[in-house]
Parts: C-alpha cells; structure tokens; sequence
C-alpha cells in the first residue's frame, strides 16, 4: 500500500514536471516571436528615420546660444586680491 502510495506520488509529479516543461518550451517560443517582431518594428522605424530624415526642428534661441557661447569662453578677468587693514577694514589702492 505504501509503495504504491509512492508510486502514485511519484507518477504525479512527473506529469506535473513534464507540463511545467511544455508551459516553459511554450512561453520561450512566444517570447522569441514577440522579440523578433520587436525587432522588425524598430528596424523599419529606424529605416523610415534615415529615409525621410528627423523633420524640421525649432530654430535656436538667440539668447541661449549667447549664453552657451559666453560660457564657453574662459574668464577673461583676473582675480584681485584686495588687502585688509589692522581693523578688519578693506584698504583701498
């Protein structure tokens, strides 16, 4: 009776694995069909980009184009070093 018990367990879990093992096999093969259409959409995106080009873009701010530019630029003045009198004052040159 117990061996048959076992037998029985053991029958079960083996249909279970095996199941387990077709859901598996079944979910990698939709997963390689959902990745190869993926795939082949964004290659005819990027396709169509090439082709017909980005499209027409906003013209560049003025006055962030002078801003980059200046900063851009190194410092064009010079540190000053201004001196302090016995009383913690600025002395003046």
């Amino acid at each position: 009776m117990v061996s048959e018990l076992v037998l029985q367990i053991a029958l079960i879990l083996a249909i279970q694995t095996a199941f387990l093992v077709w859901i598996f096999r079944a979910g990698v093969k939709m997963l390689d069909f959902a990745l190869g259409d993926l795939d082949n959409s964004i290659a005819t995106a990027l396709k169509q980009i090439v082709e017909q080009g980005f499209g027409d873009f906003e013209p560049q701010n003025p006055i962030l184009a002078a801003i980059a530019s200046r900063l851009m630029q190194p410092p064009a003045n010079e540190v000053v070093e201004v001196a302090r009198s016995t009383d913690g004052r600025f002395s003046q040159r």
